[in-house]
């Protein structure tokens, strides 16, 4: 696919240079490797030297609204001894904002606590009615909502109306129409003045549990912590909440927590943990149980320590996200047939597999999205005859906004700027909204090619140390969503390529010279590069937890 490869020239007010220079001074950095740090934090330098230098002390949960009733609520009912529920989600961020705030209550003590984990094709997604009354029936006084609620404007009637109390965590963006809840902690609430907006739901249900822990003045063993610390970081990373702000200091104490042990369940996938293995290795093993079993087993799997257990556990998880593989392989086939079928590429591509699993469909939606840079929604056909839709997008077009007015036209949904779910009822409607949306849709030719954003352009490689270069690049580490690693565009370096197959892929192996540095890189299932022989062509660097690597090639003409 055609990219384009975009460097803008930035320019600072006086004040943001001084601050640029002072950093660059004090740290010892290269001037553009001080700026772009400034302008990820907003230049403002308490920001930028916990950016730099990295902390490990929590920022406080003040400013969260409701979070001191929420306090109020559960004390109210841990005094009176009443039984407690927290109600999660099937997602890796739903499992471990589970696991975190079990952890809490771990550490209190407190036995009138249990879970609910919603079965994907029994209960749908979050809290229901169903739920609420089995809570009820099982003498549940008090339901905590833990990466859902927002939207559960029924479920929540249906709880007041039987004498519970209701706490909601969620982190999703907010409806038309709140619930009627005792308690909302989401950060996307007007009067909510917390400035980290961006949480996951893992990170608002480490703020309540933060709060309780303070409020009763605890000092929970040390495994405890590093535990809730790596459970942070893997539902942060799997949800693909931006590692800015505080989401960065937590991912990156919690990827510290993870590579000493804290969840001897993740090591035993992969025993050196970054924010890639959680992403791609760890993650989609927990999320093949919610898709294809029960998000029990994710949750129980991250509970178990004995070795002896886990390993054989772990081989059910493989089996089980092998299946998983299969299925949006097949998915995929049959969507991406249709696609290349159009005549002309909306600019929202919305599609119906009636063959998917519900559960692949968000996969499927964003492997076509990456395919042909267009926002992508899949639904799939329940078994209750319904249709289920999943959605991902592209950073030009923010998806819950966009979907927003027209959402009248389906049954419902929800999400974030980045993905979606939606729910319809007839074919007749999904064809509506599609059309709606795309009549609406101002999205450019531009928009809908995928940029490289080259971050500094270096014409003389000699100007530079690339070994000093790479210690202030790892500066950025943890990189991820809306913290990417900083891009240098490299000229006319020297490249040699030899090409190897194996099992339908196409390695590309190339070595780049320019000056004093060589880089050697693997490329993957790019046929646009030669298979062998010597060039001379412009590339793009990044800097990852195994040093530098080539990203893209642009060979001289």
């Amino acid at each position: 696919m055609q990219t384009i490869l975009e460097h803008k020239q930035q320019s600072y007010t006086k004040e943001e240079q001084c601050v640029i220079d002072e950093v660059s001074s004090t740290y010892k950095l290269y001037d553009f490797v001080a700026a772009i740090i400034c302008t990820r934090n907003a230049f403002n330098l308490d920001e930028i030297k916990e950016y730099i230098l990295g902390t490990t002390r929590p920022k406080s949960y003040k400013g969260l609204k409701d979070i001191e009733k929420a306090i109020s609520l559960i004390t109210e009912s841990i005094s009176l001894n009443e039984k407690i529920r927290i109600v999660g989600d099937y997602d890796v961020d739903g499992v471990t904002s589970t696991y975190v705030l079990l952890t809490v209550f771990e550490a209190l003590n407190y036995p009138h606590i249990s879970h609910y984990l919603p079965v994907r094709e029994k209960d749908g997604y979050g809290l229901n009615p169903d739920i609420v009354a089995n809570a009820h029936a099982d003498g549940v006084s008090l339901l905590i909502t833990v990466d859902n609620g927002i939207s559960a404007v029924e479920a929540v009637a249906s709880a007041k109306e039987l004498g519970m109390k209701v706490i909601i965590t969620d982190h999703h963006e907010l409806p038309n129409e709140l619930p009627i809840a005792d308690a909302i902690i989401n950060p996307h609430q007007v009067d909510c003045d917390y400035p980290y907006k961006s949480l996951a739901g893992v990170g608002i249900a480490y703020k309540l549990g933060q709060a309780l822990i303070s409020h009763f003045k605890l000092k929970p063993a040390p495994a405890l912590v590093a535990r809730i610390q790596g459970l942070v970081a893997l539902g942060t990373v799997c949800d693909v909440a931006p590692l800015v702000g505080e989401n960065r200091h937590m991912v990156k104490t919690g990827l510290g927590a993870l590579n000493k042990g804290a969840l001897p369940a993740a090591t035993m996938i992969n025993s050196r943990i970054s924010v890639g293995t959680l992403g791609f290795q760890i993650g989609p093993r927990l999320n093949a149980c919610g898709r294809l079993e029960s998000a029990e087993t994710a949750l129980e799997y991250l509970r178990t320590t004995d070795p002896n257990t886990l390993y054989p556990f772990k081989q059910r998880l493989d089996s089980l996200n092998k299946e998983r593989q299969d299925e949006e392989m097949d998915s995929i086939a049959r969507v991406n047939a249709k696609v290349e079928a159009m005549t002309t590429l909306p600019d929202i591509i919305i599609d119906i597999d009636e063959m998917a699993h519900e559960s692949v469909v968000g996969l499927v939606a964003g492997r076509i999205k990456e395919k042909y840079y267009r926002p992508t929604v899949v639904f799939s056909r329940t078994i209750h005859g319904t249709y289920k839709g999943s959605g991902r997008s592209i950073e030009e077009y923010d998806m819950f906004q966009s979907f927003k007015p027209f959402l009248h036209l389906l049954d419902g949904g929800g999400g974030h700027p980045m993905a979606c779910g939606l729910k319809a009822s007839t074919v007749e409607q999904i064809h509506a909204f599609a059309k709606a949306v795309n009549e609406a849709s101002s999205l450019t030719e531009h928009d809908k090619t995928p940029k490289i954003y080259v971050d500094k352009c270096i014409y003389n490689a000699y100007e530079y140390d690339f070994n000093e270069l790479e210690k202030q690049l790892r500066l950025f580490l943890p990189t991820g969503a809306g913290n990417s690693a900083p891009t240098l565009l490299i000229k006319d370096a020297s490249l040699k390529f030899n090409t190897k197959y194996a099992k339908n892929h196409r390695i590309s192996e190339v070595v780049a010279n320019f000056g004093p540095k060589s880089i050697a890189s693997t490329l993957w299932n790019d046929d646009t590069l030669p298979e062998a022989g010597d060039y001379t062509g412009d590339i793009t660097l990044q800097v990852s937890e195994t040093g530098w690597q080539i990203k893209n090639i642009y060979l001289a003409i």
